[in-house]
C-alpha cells in the first residue's frame, strides 16, 4: 500500500526580494493572480523579510537614515518600527518567534556577528552567544519558545 500524498495548505502570497525600482525592496506575489505588491516601498535597500505568524507584519533587514537594521512593519498602516539599527557593524538574518512578539536575528562586526534576541514591544535587546566569532543566522525552535543558533559546521 502506498503512502498518502501529503497536502499543502493552499498558497495564497510568495515573497520575494527584487531590484526592479532601483533598488532592493521586499515584494509579495499573488500565486493565483499574479498580482504584485511592493511591501517595503523605501528609498533604501531593504532585504531578509520573513513573516510574522498572523501575516499582519514583516520584520526584514535594510537601511534607513544610512544605518543597517532590523525593522518590522506592519502591513495593513505602513508603519515602520525599528527593532534594532547599527552604525559599527552588521544586524541581518531576522525570524519571528512563533507568537510574533521576539525577534531573533544576528549582529555585530563583520567576521564576529553575535545571536540576538528583542522583543519588539518593548525594545529590550539581549545577546545570547558572546565570542563565538560569526553567528550565521537564527531561528526560533518549532515550539517557538527558543532562538537556536546553527549548529557548527563539519569538521573537516
Amino acid at each position: 500500500m502506498a503512502a498518502p500524498t501529503p497536502t499543502l495548505p493552499p498558497i495564497k502570497w510568495l515573497s520575494f526580494s527584487h531590484s526592479r525600482n532601483g533598488n532592493r525592496q521586499f515584494y509579495a506575489l499573488h500565486a493565483d493572480t499574479g498580482e504584485i505588491k511592493n511591501l517595503t516601498n523605501s528609498s533604501e535597500d531593504d532585504w531578509e523579510a520573513r513573516w510574522d505568524p498572523d501575516g499582519k507584519h514583516i520584520v526584514f533587514t535594510g537601511i534607513r537614515k544610512g544605518q543597517n537594521g532590523i525593522f518590522i512593519r506592519n502591513l495593513e498602516t505602513g508603519e515602520e518600527t525599528t527593532v534594532m539599527s547599527s552604525t559599527e557593524g552588521y544586524v541581518d538574518y531576522p525570524s519571528f518567534s512563533k507568537g510574533g512578539r521576539m525577534v531573533s536575528f544576528t549582529g555585530g562586526e563583520l567576521e564576529r556577528r553575535e545571536a540576538h534576541i528583542g522583543n519588539w514591544n518593548t525594545g529590550e535587546i539581549k545577546i545570547l552567544t558572546r565570542n563565538h566569532n560569526f553567528v550565521s543566522w537564527t531561528n526560533f525552535t518549532p515550539d517557538g519558545r527558543w532562538p537556536s543558533p546553527p549548529p557548527p559546521p563539519p569538521r573537516l
